[in-house]
């Protein structure tokens, strides 16, 4: 495999970012069994904007994966500030990961991580959270192999 390369995102990768997203969003859907978007204009209009916010702020971090010039890959953390009874100030929490799927399985994942466990040590975040979907085992077994256990589950119901 050529040398996949790691940087932050910046606006001239919002386009590629939000393709990437609707392939997440798709996957989740499948998954879930659930429609998470009105149309495609409409989710890669708001991803864009999301997105575009995001790299504007300190509370967060946009990264990229690159093969080619490409990108294979993001991971998407946020600093999450805890409610004032917490011991904890704020947490790391990874809002969104993707890797394209024949990328998948030669360790894209772990770089990503290992650049976002720098910038959350870097601000003095010493815990990471994330939600995965309880169907995903592809999801489950990655993060499970990260070193991600399971705490809590959160439960829907359709009324």
């Amino acid at each position: 495999m050529k040398k996949v390369i790691i940087n932050k995102a910046t606006a001239k990768d919002l386009n590629e970012l939000a393709q990437l997203a609707l392939a997440l969003r798709k996957n989740q859907d499948k998954i879930s069994g659930l429609t998470s978007y009105t149309s495609t204009a409409q989710y890669k209009k708001y991803y864009t904007g999301l997105f575009r916010k995001q790299l504007r702020s300190k509370q967060s971090l946009l990264l990229v994966a690159r093969k080619d010039k490409k990108i294979i890959a993001y991971l998407f953390g946020i600093i999450k500030d805890m409610p004032a009874y917490h011991v904890r100030k704020n947490i790391g929490f990874i809002n969104e990961a993707f890797v394209a799927k024949n990328y998948r399985r030669q360790g894209v994942l772990k770089i990503l991580l290992k650049e976002l466990f720098i910038w959350f040590k870097s601000k003095k975040i010493n815990r990471v959270e994330l939600s995965v979907f309880i169907n995903n085992q592809v999801g489950k077994t990655s993060w499970h192999k990260a070193g991600f256990k399971e705490y809590r589950y959160i439960c829907q119901r359709k009324i």
